[in-house]
């Protein structure tokens, strides 16, 4: 096995800059408005700036960017889609209020990278 293969499961696919597991610490950070929008003032970049740069970096590797207005309008479409099935496994019991409130509250997260970059 190979490094690449051991950093991404899919066989031939580019790996991402960092392996399975490394996540950003959405939760365990405090956000002030200006800290949330990935400004902080101290040259620090917040979780939400991050998160931004990694789905860019995602989509870069696709040929793609958020910064392309119809790119944003489809991941945008698309993170709508995701919301509808967390309400459904929220609507099956599947998820517990709480687990539902916290997924969307990542999503609501990920639904801003477009204006970060």
């Amino acid at each position: 096995m190979s490094a690449a293969d051991a950093t991404d499961p899919i066989p031939g696919r580019t790996p991402l800059p960092t392996p399975p597991g490394v996540v950003i610490p959405m939760f365990k950070r405090q956000h002030t408005t200006q800290a949330a929008a990935g400004e902080t003032g101290t040259g620090q970049v917040t979780a939400a700036q991050e998160l931004a740069e990694r789905i860019e970096a995602l989509f870069q590797r696709h040929g793609m960017t958020l910064t392309d207005d119809e790119t944003a309008r489809i991941y945008d479409v698309t993170l709508d889609l995701v919301r509808m099935m967390h309400d459904g496994a929220h609507t099956d019991e599947v998820l517990t209020r709480e687990q539902h409130a916290q997924l969307a509250a990542m999503v609501q997260g990920m639904r801003t990278a477009p204006q970060l970059l």
